[in-house]
C-alpha cells in the first residue's frame, strides 16, 4: 500500500462477495471491506481479506497481533479507516484491533523461541507462538512463560505462582491477554495457573513453619510481593511455598475409615493395621499443615485414645510412650544422618505428670536409638484417633 494513496472502502452485500471482489485489480492492498449485512468489516492484507469485526463470514480471522501493529504498522492506516466506517454503520472493531498491543512472534519450536528471547531479539511484553507444539508463552522479566498446557521448552505459567495477569503487579496483563486471545483462537488449551496469594492461605515460609497470611502487598518498584502472616512474620512471596488444600475432603475421609481400623484389633504384626495407621498419621499430618480447623475437629473432642504397640519409628508426635517406668508425651521425632555416622532415631519426650518428670527428668529431653534397632523395636502407645 502506497503511503500517498489512503485506503478506500467497499460495499457488499455478502462476505462472499466481498471476497471474490478482493481477488480483482477493483480492491488494492489495505482497501477496507464492508457487508453490514453479516456485521463484518475486513482489510486485504496482500492476497487475503482479514475480518477486524467478530463476525467474519467468508473472510479470514485470528489475526494473531493487531491489526495496527501487523507488517510493522503496514496497516495502522486501514484501521483507522476501518473504525470510521464501523462506527458509521453500528459496527464494532474487536478491541485488540485498535491499539498496536504487545508484538507477536512466530517459532518452529518452543527451543528456538527461547533461543532467540535469551539472545534479546524477544522483548519483555512480547508473545511468542510455536504452532506445531500448540504452545504460547509470554515473556515476562526474562522469563518464557507459556500460558498453554503444552509448554515445551518454556517454563511452565505455576513459575509465576500467581494467575499471570496478577504478576508484576499487573504489568504484563495485556500481552497475558493477547497470549490468551491467540490460544483461545486456535483452541490451544490453556494451563491452570498457580493462585494468587490470598487471605487464609497456608504458605510454607522459609523457616519451615506453616502460617497463613493475612494480606499480601506489592512493591511496584521492586516488583517483590511480600506476605503478612498471621502470627506477625513476614516474608517474600517468592520464598514461601502454597500448601497444597486439594485433598481436605478426601484427607478427612482416609483419616476416618483408617482410624476405624486402627481401633480395631490393633496389631503391629499384620501389614493391612500397620498401612491403616500410615495412612492416618500422614492423613493427619497434612490436614494440620492444609487445614488445621479440620485437623482439629478430628483430633479435638471427638476422639479417643487407644493402646497399641507399633514398631518405635512409627511413633508418632503427640503420642505417649510407655517408657522407663513412665509416661511420656511424645513433643516431636525424627531421623538423624550425619556424615560418618549411623542413622539414628530420635524422639523429644517429656513426662506427662510430675511423678513421670520425677522417673526421668524435669524438663522436654531426648533420646536417640540406632535406626537399625528402632526399626524393628516394638513399643507401647497411647495414641489418639478419630471416634470411629
Amino acid at each position: 500500500m502506497s503511503d500517498s494513496t489512503a485506503p478506500r472502502v467497499h460495499h457488499y452485500d455478502t462476505t462472499e462477495e466481498a471476497y471474490d471482489w478482493s481477488q480483482t485489480d477493483e480492491i488494492a492492498d489495505g482497501d477496507i471491506l464492508v457487508v453490514e449485512n453479516e456485521q463484518a468489516i475486513a482489510v486485504l492484507m496482500g492476497a487475503y481479506p482479514v475480518a477486524l469485526t467478530e463476525g467474519h463470514g467468508e473472510f479470514h480471522a485470528g489475526l494473531m497481533e493487531s491489526a495496527r501493529r501487523h507488517q510493522s504498522g503496514r496497516y495502522a492506516a486501514s484501521v483507522d479507516v476501518a473504525e470510521k466506517a464501523a462506527a458509521e454503520h453500528g459496527l464494532t472493531i474487536e478491541a485488540h484491533h485498535k491499539e498496536p498491543g504487545p508484538a507477536v512472534h512466530r517459532f518452529k519450536s518452543s527451543t528456538e523461541a527461547t533461543a532467540a528471547a535469551d539472545r534479546g531479539h524477544v522483548g519483555d511484553g512480547d508473545v511468542m507462538v510455536v504452532v506445531f507444539e500448540r504452545a504460547v508463552a509470554v515473556r515476562m522479566n526474562g522469563l518464557s512463560v507459556a500460558l498453554t498446557e503444552a509448554n515445551g521448552a518454556f517454563r511452565p505459567v505455576t513459575i509465576l505462582r500467581r494467575p499471570p495477569r496478577e504478576y508484576s503487579c499487573g504489568k504484563w496483563a495485556d500481552s497475558v491477554e493477547t497470549a490468551e486471545r491467540i490460544a483461545r483462537t486456535y483452541s490451544y488449551e490453556l494451563a491452570e495457573p498457580a493462585p494468587g496469594y490470598l487471605p487464609g492461605q497456608r504458605q510454607i515460609c522459609p523457616d519451615g513453619v506453616v502460617r497463613t497470611i493475612e494480606s499480601a502487598t506489592d512493591n511496584p518498584a521492586t516488583m517483590i510481593t511480600t506476605l503478612a502472616m498471621d502470627d506477625g512474620a513476614t516474608f517474600p512471596a517468592h520464598a514461601c511455598q502454597l500448601v497444597d488444600a486439594a485433598r481436605i475432603a478426601s484427607a478427612k475421609a482416609t483419616a476416618t475409615q483408617a482410624a476405624a481400623r486402627v481401633a480395631d484389633r490393633p496389631d503391629p504384626d499384620d501389614l493391612d493395621w500397620c498401612r491403616a495407621l500410615t495412612d492416618l498419621e500422614d492423613a493427619l499430618d497434612y490436614l494440620a499443615h492444609a487445614d488445621p480447623a479440620a485437623a482439629e475437629e478430628l483430633t479435638g473432642g471427638r476422639t479417643r485414645r487407644i493402646t497399641m504397640e507399633v514398631p518405635r519409628t512409627l511413633v508418632a508426635k503427640g503420642d505417649i510412650l510407655h517408657a522407663f517406668g513412665a509416661r511420656l508425651a511424645v513433643l516431636d521425632t525424627g531421623v538423624t544422618s550425619d556424615p560418618g555416622q549411623d542413622a539414628a532415631w530420635w524422639a523429644q519426650l517429656e513426662g506427662v505428670t510430675g511423678l513421670d518428670k520425677r522417673a526421668t527428668y524435669r524438663e522436654p529431653w531426648t533420646m536417640g536409638i540406632d535406626l537399625g534397632t528402632a526399626m524393628w523395636d516394638i513399643v507401647t502407645v497411647d495414641r489418639a484417633i478419630p471416634a470411629a
